[in-house]
């Protein structure tokens, strides 16, 4: 993990079918994490969840 992403460790992940899910985006703070999960689900009507990322 490089240090531009240790700086930001809020990540919303797509959740697909197969086994692999997508990082869509990374934040500092949580609440900002939440807030664009909550956008992409009412526009793209695809499940996201928010995961902080220890790596």
């Amino acid at each position: 993990m490089n240090y531009r992403n240790t700086l930001s460790p809020w990540c919303v992940f797509r959740k697909e079918a197969s086994l692999f899910n997508v990082c869509v985006a990374r934040f500092r703070r949580r609440d900002d994490a939440c807030a664009y999960a909550r956008l992409l689900e009412s526009n793209n009507h695809h499940p996201y969840e928010v995961v902080f990322d220890v790596n």
